[in-house]
């Protein structure tokens, strides 16, 4: 029955692991479950052989099978490295406490000294692997995916929670006692199955405590952007104000500017004609706000920092190059160049006028490949500390920096930072799915 006792956590964890993110899978769910049935049976033969060449017959031997099978796992879901070594080790830690509990009724029906999993002790373990999975199924049947999402909760947030189950999985694993004998001397069951029962307890705690704080994230999280949409439509709402008052302003000169030329050109005054000429198409250039691009409110973000870098007196050069319509989110897309502009303006403005400069290129090829480059002067006080730059504002620790790198890892780009003493560089590449909307245009 060891074997049986053996598929049983086999299947179950792969279950756990695999139900909570089946809105993710990259394949059919009848293949998956084929290929869990499939590496269950061509372990039990290998886990047989393993068992009789180290003595250990409990399942600590297990954890040998499941490690390589996190590699296909992770292939066979459209999850991120982290999200998917928590949900997977999670999983595992599930499944070790209806083995722990088995080892109990195994010490206390058996009179050996090694650990047997007859029929009974069998059924006790399966009834409860069939509770802990249908706990797994109802929960994540009514929880809210945006949890697992990457579109939503930060990388680092899963990476910081790892160490829960890692250390559940290893005390559950030096629980597990070497002999029976040893859970027979002094009653020592009864209070191995209390302490297991805490532990089962307290581990479903955490994992609720876990969901409500990613849940909480990405509520602030859409709150923010929500608050950062409205302040990109009060932006763009302002900016086209602006353009409807110089466009008023300019046709009400404009009829004095005709009447001045008149005259200048009645009198034949030629020199004088130039040079209004000339002054006029100076004044033109400063008041006419420039189309960078055909999207209104990322049109609007880059007039704003432009105009903004030149009343700081930066030389800005911004090169855009961008179809009509874009494959990322327009809110989050102005954001991100919202974000990089502001933190290249704020750190160019510690350095004398005549040295501060900022250049931005922006260029979507083939509706794919998104390349961003902004390079910047500053005055080399930036810190890097274990790659994340800090901010030269009071009270600031690389909050845009941040925003910035969760957009990009949202859409599965890249984003390189590198510094020296006198210039910032900035390199981000995203990747999108063509559709064959996409392709055909």
């Amino acid at each position: 029955m060891n074997n049986l006792s053996a598929a049983l956590v086999l299947l179950s964890t792969f279950f756990c692991a695999f139900y909570p993110v089946r809105t993710y899978f990259k394949t059919s769910p009848q293949l998956i479950a084929a290929i869990c049935l499939g590496y269950t049976g061509l372990t039990l033969p290998l886990l047989d052989l393993f068992w009789d060449a180290t003595g250990m017959r409990d399942n600590r031997a297990l954890f040998v099978f499941l490690i390589p099978f996190f590699g296909a796992y992770f292939f066979l879901t459209k999850l991120t490295f982290a999200r998917c070594l928590l949900i997977y080790i999670w999983a595992a830690v599930f499944m070790t406490f209806p083995s722990n509990a088995a080892y109990i009724a195994a010490a206390m029906t058996g009179a050996g000294t090694r650990l047997y999993v007859g029929p009974d002790v069998f059924l006790i373990q399966a009834v409860l692997s069939l509770v802990i999975c249908s706990g797994v199924y109802l929960s994540t049947s009514l929880w809210d995916v945006r949890v697992i999402s990457p579109a939503h909760s930060f990388e680092g947030i899963w990476y910081s929670w790892l160490s829960i189950p890692v250390l559940f999985l290893a005390m559950n694993i030096a629980m597990i006692p070497a002999s029976p004998n040893l859970l027979r001397a002094r009653n020592l069951a009864g209070l191995y199955g209390l302490f297991t029962i805490c532990l089962l307890l307290l581990y479903i705690y955490l994992t609720a405590i876990f969901y409500s704080f990613t849940l909480e994230y990405i509520h602030v999280r859409e709150f923010e952007k929500a608050a950062h949409l409205h302040e990109i439509k009060n932006l763009q709402y302002k900016n086209l104000q602006e353009q409807m008052q110089r466009d008023s302003r300019v046709r009400h000169d404009f009829k004095h500017t005709l009447h001045v030329l008149t005259r200048l050109a009645a009198q034949e005054n030629w020199k004088e004609l130039k040079q209004y000429l000339s002054n006029y198409a100076e004044d033109a250039d400063n008041i006419i706000v420039k189309n960078y691009c055909f999207n209104p409110a990322l049109n609007a973000v880059l007039n704003y920092y432009a105009e903004k870098g030149a009343e700081n007196g930066i030389a800005t050069e911004l090169q855009i190059d961008l179809p009509d319509e874009l494959p990322i989110d327009d809110v989050e897309f102005c954001s991100l160049l919202g974000n990089i502009m502001e933190n290249a303006i704020d750190a160019c403005g510690h350095l004398p006028k005549e040295e501060r400069r900022l250049a931005i290129s922006v260029q979507l090829k083939n509706f794919i490949h998104l390349y961003i480059v902004s390079t910047n002067s500053y005055d080399g006080s930036l810190a890097n500390s274990i790659g994340v730059f800090v901010s030269t504002k009071p009270g600031h620790t690389g909050i845009g920096l941040r925003s910035i790198r969760e957009t990009v890892e949202k859409y599965h780009g890249t984003m390189r930072v590198d510094a020296d003493e006198k210039e910032f560089r900035l390199d981000i590449v995203m990747k999108f799915e063509a559709s064959e909307q996409n392709i055909g245009a």
